[in-house]
């Protein structure tokens, strides 16, 4: 183990240095504070025995420089003193791990390096466990977004624009847009109750349920008799069949809002279900008007006691839809005053005539408002039909 000793006084540093090596570690003397910041700074030590007292840089000043230099590393500082335990206590008080009072004896520093060396074993296993940890993030949060759509599948008479930015490196929002057939499309945001990886895995759990494809198990089209052999199920059941789904969840404390879509192409209809969703907004050339829902979340309630809203709108040319997650609506001002739901309105009906204008409006409204990182997940969808 590399050890720096710093001492200005070259008996005891010369001292302490041969008393390193004779515990069978490799030190590495300066002359002062400032000689051994450099060194420090050129190629980190994890151990650091100085002096309290040296001129230009003492041992607390020295010790401050260490601490605002350790961000992926701890260094063990052991701190020299003359004055006894009083003056130590000061100088743990700034951050100094072990001292020692001059003359070092050897066993006593022997027994201070041990601690070292198994604290610092500990950082490092820490450090590792760290580095796995931001590795499995990185991976996590491309697989989240790898199942955000990609593009508007085509031929739906609609343009589509989506932001997602979770609070963290994962987050609990979802959002697709999926063709289910030639005459409809399915869409949807959902909202998991709390943040973080455990959120994202319930969010992931959940899209993997929205599947298009045709299954025993899927909730988006049921199985017939006969031609056509499915029908797209409608957006209320959807949403009952994930309560049934998740009837076990309320013991694990698991949840999510949802609001859940058909776009009946040939029509430029929607046909809404939801479940606890707070942001659902109409824009249309008057302006922006919320669409109140009022309804339970997923997975607090059993199916048979939930009774999912469904409205039914037209899309004219100019009009839009829009689904945000409350991380917009509920942005808190420095004052602890939310955006709320009419700022976000006023935010998307003062938006350019195209999707990716709207969405970009609700996003920069929640984020100035703010002024600082959120705290929530921020999520919107916006369904656009051209004029």
């Amino acid at each position: 183990m590399r050890v720096l000793v710093a001492d200005d006084d070259p008996v005891t540093r010369h001292t302490v240095a041969a008393l390193v090596r004779a515990h069978g570690h490799d030190p590495i003397i300066a002359r002062d504070g400032a000689e051994a910041l450099a060194l420090h700074e050129a190629d980190p030590f994890a151990v650091v025995v100085t002096d309290w007292h040296m001129p230009d840089l003492d041992g607390l000043g020295l010790l401050a420089r260490i601490r605002a230099g350790d961000r992926d590393r701890y260094t063990y500082v052991i701190m020299l003193t003359g004055t006894g335990r009083e003056a130590a206590a000061e100088a743990m008080e700034a951050g100094v791990d072990d001292f020692l009072v001059k003359p070092v004896a050897p066993a006593e520093l022997g027994v201070r390096l041990r601690v070292a060396e198994r604290i610092g074993a500990m950082q490092e296993r820490i450090a590792a466990a760290g580095r796995q940890l931001d590795r499995d993030l990185a991976a996590a949060e491309k697989l989240q977004r790898g199942l955000l759509p990609t593009q508007t599948p085509p031929g739906l008479g609609i343009e589509a624009a989506w932001r997602f930015a979770p609070c963290g490196r994962v987050g609990g929002d979802a959002l697709n847009l999926i063709r289910l057939d030639e005459r409809h499309a399915a869409f949807y945001l959902l909202d998991v109750v709390g943040h973080g990886i455990p959120a994202a895995l319930l969010a992931v759990q959940v899209h993997r349920l929205m599947s298009p494809l045709m299954s025993a198990s899927s909730l988006l089209k049921r199985p017939l008799q006969g031609p056509p052999w499915y029908e797209v199920v409608p957006p209320r059941q959807v949403i009952l069949g994930l309560a049934d789904q998740f009837r076990a969840a309320f013991d694990r404390m698991e949840a999510f809002t949802l609001c859940y879509g058909v776009l009946h192409i040939d029509r430029h209809e929607v046909e809404i279900a939801n479940a606890g969703h707070p942001v659902i907004v109409h824009r249309q050339a008057g302006g922006c008007a919320a669409i109140d829902m009022p309804s339970l979340p997923v997975g607090y309630f059993p199916a048979e006691q939930m009774d999912p809203p469904t409205v039914r709108l037209r899309l004219a040319p100019g009009d839009a839809l829009i689904l945000a997650s409350d991380g917009l609506s509920e942005a808190l001002r420095a004052d602890g005053e939310e955006l709320g739901v009419d700022r976000l309105m006023a935010a998307a009906a003062g938006a350019g005539d195209d999707a990716g204008a709207i969405a970009e409006a609700a996003m920069s409204a929640a984020i100035v408002w703010r002024g600082a990182p959120a705290t929530d997940d921020q999520t919107v969808l916006v369904l656009h039909r051209p004029g």
